[in-house]
């Protein structure tokens, strides 16, 4: 909901999202990531999408990290 807070903000929408990278701390998260971006999308296309697992996030109980590029035309 906070992608498509921000998103809407920018007059974006989840079909201009061409990018989605997901940090995890572990990678058993990852069939519950896949989940959550399937519904966030719903019809729109998936983008390009990268997992990465990483030793820690920003905040000590945080488990993963969604970072999402949008382009808009001019």
């Amino acid at each position: 909901m906070k992608i498509k807070k921000l998103l809407d903000m920018q007059g974006a929408t989840m079909n201009d999202v061409v990018r989605i990278m997901t940090y995890t701390t572990d990678v058993r998260f990852f069939q519950d990531a896949l989940k959550c971006r399937a519904e966030a999308f719903g019809s729109a296309p998936i983008p390009a999408s990268t997992l990465l697992v990483v030793s820690q996030l920003a905040w000590p109980n945080m488990a993963i990290e969604v970072d999402v590029t949008a382009m808009l035309a001019k």
